[in-house]
């Protein structure tokens, strides 16, 4: 859906499906269509591909632009600008302290 879309101009069911953010099992339109979400939470996905394929999916469905959450500590980071150990890899105080700023 490639139309700018108001919350004015949502029905009540909609709006409150907004407040809605899921962590969505494969392609499935029913959480745009049934629950109306207004975000996506994503974990442990196997490749950058696949966090592409999902998100633009989920947006490209969606009447309002969704909120997108991922959990990427310790898995795969599809961002090649952001780089840093994961909590397995921290071995002393220094490393927790360096992780943190």
């Amino acid at each position: 859906m490639s139309e700018t879309v108001s919350l004015s101009s949502l029905t009540l069911q909609e709006k409150i499906g907004q407040l809605i953010i899921v962590k969505p099992e494969g392609l499935n339109e029913k959480y745009i269509k049934e629950l109306y979400i207004g975000g996506i939470f994503l974990k442990t996905k196997k490749s950058a591909e696949r966090y592409m394929e999902i998100i633009s999916f989920y947006q490209n469905n969606s009447k309002i632009k969704l909120f997108v959450a991922a959990d990427m500590e310790g898995y795969f980071n599809p961002f090649k600008f952001y780089s840093s150990k994961s909590f397995e890899e921290i071995t002393d105080e220094q490393d927790a302290y360096d992780l943190g700023i």
